[in-house]
């Protein structure tokens, strides 16, 4: 999380220690937010962390490192979106890149999606 950027039109000098201070004040929702997040990956078990995978190798070919893609798409999804449940039969993609892309679509949609 980028709090303090300086530039040409803002150089270093003429950044105050109060306005930082300001600065990271207005930032400590999103962090606090994010590290919710990261403390409730951190905590999921294999199990619960890539809900689905078997499921979805079983109906499109991955190759291994698609396989890889798709772990870390569902561990995100795992925590991003553990609300809504992935709806298998509502992927009607015909390859495993179609999938995957569906998965980074939904994915990116939620706050701090890129993480």
């Amino acid at each position: 999380i980028k709090i303090v950027s300086d530039n040409q039109d803002n150089p270093s000098t003429q950044i105050k220690p109060a306005r930082v201070s300001q600065w990271v004040s207005d930032a400590l929702p999103i962090i606090e937010k994010m590290a919710q997040q990261l403390s409730e990956l951190a905590s999921l078990d294999q199990a619960t962390m890539m809900p689905y995978y078997t499921e979805i190798v079983d109906q499109w070919h991955f190759t291994s490192s698609e396989r890889l893609q798709l772990k870390s798409l569902l561990n995100k999804r795992a925590v991003l979106i553990k609300h809504k449940p992935l709806n298998l039969n509502a992927l009607s993609q015909t390859s495993a890149k179609e999938v995957l892309q569906c998965l980074r679509e939904e994915i990116e949609t939620q706050a701090f999606g890129g993480f």
